[in-house]
């Protein structure tokens, strides 16, 4: 990686360091919460199969996000 100021290398963490780069606890946790909800919905008949996956990865795509921007 490299700095997008001056363009010098940015040093990588170890790679065994994964534990700063990982979504805390309490993310996840929300996450998972809001999936089940929005499961419980989809089997009520409150949205679709569809909708259900597309919050879904979203959902899940903002643990990624927030993974990426702890590396930055």
């Amino acid at each position: 990686m490299f700095c997008i100021n001056c363009g010098a290398p940015l040093e990588e963490p170890p790679c065994g360091d994964n534990e700063a780069h990982r979504p805390s606890a309490l993310q996840t946790e929300e996450v998972l919460d809001e999936i089940r909800r929005l499961e419980k919905l989809r089997d009520q008949g409150g949205i679709t199969e569809r909708e259900f996956q597309e919050q879904r990865r979203n959902l899940i795509g903002t643990l990624t996000a927030n993974q990426s921007k702890k590396k930055i």
